[in-house]
């Protein structure tokens, strides 16, 4: 690693447990590698199931599994959004054909990735008391809790000028989570994320 790089990837005075939130491609991929890299073991993993994923992706999450086995970190959690039984879908690519519609990203909105991405990891975390989706809170969500802190939710966006944007204008925290980009952190382009994903081993 380039010593100009800094010590930490981020603030964790608080012992605060720490989550990932784990998309499939090469930037997350890439996110897990750095973490091995400096020795930071994630409480969870999550992957946001659509039912709508390309066989592909859904090999290389397998695969990224048993190289997360393999380096003692946790394995992916899936997480599956349960639409009502009322509606005759259960999956993203259903809810589009059901309402005759492209996902919202098509029309610059992001409603989609918040109903089958971002909502089911939350409930994997927090817990659901009731309903299709109902489950019980996530031992780190729980230690959490007893800590009174709040976890640290890291996502994968590099340092890329878009992604820089994207990250920009979303809050530093909320109400349940702290967030942070350590790829951004470390400078990692998308260059410097596909070497790292082609050669996960420290360096």
């Amino acid at each position: 690693m380039n010593s100009e790089h800094p010590a930490t990837l981020f603030e964790n005075t608080e012992n605060a447990p720490v989550l990932v939130a784990f998309g499939g491609g090469v930037d997350s991929t890439a996110l897990l590698v750095l973490l091995y890299r400096y020795n930071v073991r994630p409480d969870l993993i999550t992957f946001a199931d659509t039912g709508a994923e390309k066989p592909s992706t859904y090999s290389h999450i397998q695969a990224i599994d048993t190289w997360l086995g393999s380096i003692g970190f946790p394995k992916t959690t899936w997480c599956r959004y349960r639409p009502s039984d009322r509606v005759s879908y259960s999956t993203l690519e259903g809810n589009c054909l059901a309402n005759e519609t492209l996902p919202s990203i098509a029309f610059g909105r992001h409603s989609c990735s918040v109903k089958w991405k971002l909502t089911p990891q939350n409930y994997v975390v927090k817990g659901v008391t009731r309903g299709p989706n109902k489950c019980d809170p996530h031992p780190a969500w729980i230690t959490a809790e007893q800590r009174g802190v709040k976890p640290i939710k890291l996502i994968g966006y590099d340092a890329g000028k878009a992604d820089i944007r994207r990250s920009k204008r979303l809050p530093s925290e909320d109400d349940d989570f702290r967030y942070e980009y350590p790829l951004q952190t470390i400078g990692w382009t998308r260059k410097e994320c596909v070497q790292a994903v082609a050669s996960p081993t420290p360096v």
